[in-house]
């Protein structure tokens, strides 16, 4: 009886001890789980300076370029008037001046719009083909990356070696073939996260549970989420979503005949 009751308190201290461990293990994971989005913040402002700051010198220099033609044009204007009022032309003079600028201007404006037009055409056709190009990388991609994290959970969740196996292999076929094959069309800020993911790429067998756990939560937190975002942002989905959105709510009849 006394061997019992001594078997009984031994495993109530040792409940008592589990539950005080897990509680400080959850404790430990929910900082974790907001050090993590404060860092998903901190590197979406981050990218947002990034961008204006590759985009404000083409502005400025796009502004500056403006402003300088539009200062040739008016000093231009501001001395031919001049000159034509002091050179007292006859009407037919002023005909044929008249005439002759305005033919100028003509060739002019319609060089300037051809070669406009023309740089925009190659702009659009290479902007389409690349488009094309990253659009069929992101979408075998994040096919392979959402069936990855399928195994992940289902390895952290039941233990079976398996899915731990297929979550490797699936990384691995990324690295392998999706990468290379589309190489010039992935940015460096996905390729930095698929490259930084083999961290937290599990090992079965050897790694214990808790350590597959922190795996997959960071791999969860710090990987997929962040490339399925870079994702949207990179191909425009969101954009076009929120158009096609407002497109329905304002215009619900141009969608009738679907």
């Amino acid at each position: 009886m006394h061997f019992l009751t001594s078997r009984l308190k031994l495993l109530e201290r040792k409940e008592g001890e589990s539950s005080s461990e897990d509680r400080r293990w959850n404790g430990r994971k929910e900082q974790k789980l907001k050090k993590l989005r404060s860092m998903q913040r901190r590197r979406r402002i981050e990218s947002s300076l990034q961008r204006a700051k590759r985009q404000g010198p083409r502005w400025v220099g796009n502004g500056l370029l403006v402003l300088l033609v539009i200062a040739l044009v008016s000093v231009l204007a501001y001395f031919g008037v001049r000159w034509w009022k002091a050179a007292n032309l006859n009407a037919e003079e002023n005909a044929a001046i008249i005439t002759a600028l305005v033919g100028a201007a003509t060739v002019l404006a319609t060089l300037v719009a051809n070669y406009r037009s023309n740089w925009q055409n190659r702009r659009s056709f290479a902007h389409s083909r690349v488009y094309e190009r990253k659009l069929e990388a992101y979408t075998k991609m994040a096919e392979v990356f959402f069936r990855m994290n399928h195994a992940f959970f289902l390895y952290d969740d039941s233990g079976n070696r398996a899915y731990g196996e297929e979550a490797r292999d699936l990384y691995v076929q990324v690295v392998k073939e999706l990468v290379p094959r589309h190489l010039l069309f992935i940015s460096h800020e996905v390729l930095d996260l698929i490259n930084d993911m083999a961290k937290v790429i599990p090992v079965p067998g050897e790694e214990e549970d808790r350590e597959v756990e922190e795996k997959y939560f960071r791999f969860l937190m710090e990987y997929y989420e962040p490339l399925m975002d870079a994702f949207h942002k990179e191909l425009g989905t969101e954009s076009i979503t929120e158009e096609l959105r407002d497109m329905v709510q304002y215009h619900p009849e141009m969608f009738n005949r679907f």
